[in-house]
């Protein structure tokens, strides 16, 4: 960002103004600042040329300031009030709190309710820049930034009220009406213009829900600011002359042009993940440079040729045999090391046979209208290469171990060490064994581990805490989350289904995520050759070891339900989304292919040590927390047979949503049924065929899971719904292997914190609700109803 100073012009004009404000109160010039002629203080005041603050020792005018703002203008505040208070003048402060629109009035920055003259926008000034003005009977202070506004204070009570100078009489001090004072940043941009229009009165116009177009109209916007002084809103529609951002197929050979079309300016490219490169350099070109200078969108088009490599120019064939694994991954190594997008061609069906090693992809990649075919109709168990993946998101640089760290303490908010750039940290101890599972598939759990995300100065991100305690760190390995954002756009994916015995040999001929700030857009999965024997899989979209990954409008497929060939009672778990030791992964518009109701068919999600999941307007037959979330939220969506199951601490939302279940969230039983922290649940509809269903299921048995189980400590209801009957229950009846005893914790093979207060906050059908069938152990469960 350039440095902007104020010239001496400037400076003149503030001077210049300032003498007049001190001689415009009186019919002589012979006047001081307070309006009364300098040989007789008693002299009245001529209030069609001043506005009084102080009048025969008595406060004229109110202070107003922002309540929403308070802590920022915290500084001129105190500013303002200290050269006040050493003046003897005590004043009232209001709030935001609109009074007489004729009340005399001090008005300290932007205010929420101010309006017309008496208002103005902090962005119109620059960061440097500051205004004193007087409206009618509103005095206003606003400063470009806290700096400006601090300034901007300073400048109005020593040099317009002149309180710190000894022949002030602070009895009666006021003010010239013509005070008015703007002093606005200069640029190195001194104007943009369309078609000879300046764009001040301009918007940005994108499709808003786009995170791609989103994120390049916020940096226009801000690259406007910053060097030109525009502040222009971003909209997703607009009848004005506008900024209008667009993916279009026809946006010429080289895939993105800047023209001019009437009033409005158009930025228009091709494929959604070319845009954000494309964009920065039209950035640069226009708007990134020494000196002042203009800047002027005529009748000519500007066009940025897009570097984008195609699997055709490495071998590929595309016709649904021959094998072009190698020339795809040719491809792909050849973008990672320049940079460039890939471009897959619309039409073609690209197979992908046996492969020694993953395609590693590190840029963005554009799929959209072609097919990939994985074959894995030959792929033994004992293959190596039925557990690797097809295409690998790399991150840009590899993980490290961290030497120094040798202990953290649950809730510690710092690290004690500094990092090259954001981390995303992996901390395991194998001193204590977490998650030790019961029942059918009952194993002695695993090392005690999570990921928490921390900035360079070794600052744990509040939303990652640290859950528990490491009193010996067996490992900590540092994963980059610097990563330059990605776009996967569109795809066919079409598995062939392998034909192993139904045993636990896992399939991941998949598409493995391990890089931070990773978008898929539009992508398809189907599966196709499921018969009567097959091994399960592990996720066809896996994400593990990053930060921030966002999969929208993109179609899954569930997998046939399989039982294990040695126990027919046993059903083996296969997904189609895998996620583990992650943070903030989100899942957006999604669906799936099959039912979310048919219970031929698995849940197409499960998790392992994740922090921060998200289902938003997703339809889906399952979402799974395994082994832990901290924090979940699904909202905007329908979810299928086998329901929320989920266990882990935090902050659980349900709102929007509708279950296909006798039970609205399952708390795993296998892992404890533990919930450590609250649930709020917000308009949800349970569509159950039991006519008293449970919205919160869970059970516990006599063992140690490796930790201490919870109930969740609040919960809240804003709005149920139900398809059958009138009455709910709250919590279950948790009578296998329970009884006070042990929730008292005096049997530590299990124990267990109850819920402290279950806050109903409406109940629009009026139906009945019971906290739980066991009024032994939940009847002193505290129930609001408000």
């Amino acid at each position: 960002m350039y440095r902007k100073t104020l010239g001496l012009f400037c400076l003149l004009m503030i001077i210049f103004a300032l003498s007049v404000s001190l001689v415009a109160c009186g019919d002589s010039e012979d006047v001081d600042n307070n309006g009364g002629d300098a040989g007789d203080e008693n002299l009245p005041l001529d209030t069609s040329l001043c506005l009084p603050i102080t009048r025969d020792g008595k406060p004229e005018i109110t202070v107003v300031s922002s309540y929403s703002k308070a802590s920022e203008y915290a500084a001129a505040y105190k500013e303002l009030m200290s050269y006040f208070t050493n003046a003897g003048i005590k004043l009232t402060v209001r709030y935001e709190v609109s009074g007489d629109p004729e009340s005399p009035e001090l008005i300290i920055g932007d205010r929420v309710n101010a309006s017309g003259d008496a208002y103005i926008d902090p962005h119109s000034l620059g960061e440097e820049g500051y205004a004193i003005r007087v409206v009618g009977n509103k005095i206003i202070v606003a400063g470009g930034s806290t700096d400006s506004l601090v300034q901007a204070i300073e400048l109005f009570m020593s040099d317009v009220l002149k309180l710190d100078d000894e022949d002030t009489d602070i009895n009666n001090v006021a003010i010239s009406r013509s005070t008015n004072i703007f002093v606005r940043q200069t640029y190195p941009i001194k104007s943009v213009t369309v078609g000879g229009n300046d764009i001040s009165e301009y918007e940005i116009i994108c499709d808003t829900g786009d995170a791609v177009q989103k994120a390049c109209a916020d940096k226009l916007k801000t690259v406007l600011y910053e060097n030109a002084g525009y502040w222009l809103s971003v909209k997703k529609t607009s009848e004005k002359p506008a900024i209008r951002i667009k993916t279009v197929d026809n946006a010429g050979e080289d895939g993105f042009r800047v023209y001019v079309s009437g009033a409005d300016l158009m930025i228009e490219c091709a494929y959604p993940v070319l845009l954000p490169d494309a964009f920065d350099t039209f950035l640069d070109h226009f708007f990134v440079s020494d000196g002042e200078r203009t800047v002027s969108f005529d009748d000519d088009v500007y066009t940025v040729k897009i570097a984008a490599l195609r699997y055709e120019d490495f071998g590929a064939v595309g016709d649904g045999v021959t094998d072009d694994y190698a020339a795809i991954k040719a491809t792909h190594d050849e973008a990672n090391r320049t940079g460039q997008i890939v471009i897959a061609e619309t039409g073609k069906e690209y197979y992908l046979g046996q492969y020694s090693v993953p395609i590693t992809v590190k840029t963005s990649t554009n799929w959209s209208g072609a097919t990939f075919i994985i074959d894995d109709s030959y792929i033994a168990p004992t293959d190596v290469t039925r557990n690797s993946a097809v295409f690998l998101i790399e991150r840009d640089s590899y993980a490290t171990p961290v030497i120094g760290i040798t202990s953290l303490s649950k809730g510690q908010t710092n690290v004690g060490m500094t990092f090259n750039g954001p981390m995303l940290l992996y901390l395991v101890y194998d001193g204590q064994k977490q998650y030790i599972r019961y029942g059918a598939n009952a194993d002695s759990g695993a090392s005690q581990q999570e990921v928490i995300l921390v900035d360079k100065d070794g600052n744990v991100d509040p939303s990652t805490p640290i859950l528990w305690d490491y009193p010996i760190l067996s490992s900590v390995a540092a994963y980059p989350v610097s990563d330059k954002p990605i776009t996967l756009t569109g795809g066919i994916f079409k598995t062939i289904a392998n034909q192993a015995p139904r045993e636990y040999t896992y399939y991941a001929r998949n598409i493995a995520i391990k890089r931070s700030n990773v978008t898929v857009d539009g992508l398809v999965h189907l599966i196709d050759g499921e018969g009567d024997t097959g091994a399960p899989y592990n996720g066809f979209i896996s994400i593990s070891y990053c930060n921030n990954t966002l999969v929208k409008n993109t179609t899954l497929t569930g997998h046939k339900v399989y039982k294990l060939s040695s126990d027919s009672s046993n059903s083996m778990g296969t997904y189609d989304i895998s996620i583990s030791n992650a943070n903030n992964v989100t899942f957006r518009d999604c669906r799936q292919t099959n039912s979310i109701t048919d219970t031929t068919y698995w849940g197409i999600m499960g998790s392992n040590y994740c922090k921060n999941l998200t289902y938003d307007g997703c339809v889906f037959s399952r979402f799974d927390a395994h082994k832990g979330t901290h924090n979940a939220t699904i909202i905007n969506s329908e979810i299928g047979h086998q329901r929320l199951n989920i266990i882990g601490s935090g902050l659980l939302v349900v709102e929007n949503t509708i279950v296909h279940s006798n039970n609205l969230i399952n708390l795993r039983n296998d892992y404890g049924s533990t919930w450590e922290g609250d649930i709020i649940l917000r308009n949800v509809t349970l569509n159950n065929t039991n006519s008293t269903p449970t919205l919160i299921n869970a059970n516990w048995y006599n063992h140690y899971f490796g930790y201490t189980c919870y109930l969740p400590a609040n919960i809240t209801i804003d709005g149920v719904t139900l398809a059958k009957g009138n009455t709910f229950y709250v919590l279950p009846g948790l009578k296998t292997g329970m009884d006070t005893d042990t929730v008292d914790g005096k049997e530590n093979n299990n124990p267990v914190v109850l819920t402290k207060k279950i806050i109903i906050k409406s109940n629009p059908y009026n139906y009945n609700f019971y906290v739980s069938s066991n009024n032994i152990l939940f009847g002193k469960v505290e129930v609001v109803e408000e």
